[in-house]
């Protein structure tokens, strides 16, 4: 659940824009240079995170030394970026 809210949040900040960016009805394209660069190391944090808390063990440790804080931040960014991604 604490993944789940900040990745909402994101979505919620940049929900508005998109609604704008609809009205526009132009053609839709996706932002792979965007998605590669931020969102993609974003998810891979969260995954680190999420394995590391269900017992497997992993080899990143960085992010439990972050706490909840870089969690949250980290779900805000993946959020935001996923809907940013989407262009007309």
């Amino acid at each position: 659940m604490s993944i789940v809210f900040p990745f909402a949040v994101g979505i919620l900040l940049r929900f508005p824009l998109l609604i704008l960016e609809i009205k526009e009805k132009r053609k839709w394209t996706f932002d792979w240079q965007k998605f590669t660069a931020i969102a993609f190391p974003t998810l891979f944090i969260i995954t680190v995170f999420i394995l590391a808390h269900s017992g497997i063990q992993t080899s990143v440790n960085f992010i439990l030394i972050g706490g909840a804080n870089f969690i949250s931040i980290a779900g805000i960014v993946l959020g935001y970026t996923l809907l940013d991604c989407l262009k007309e």
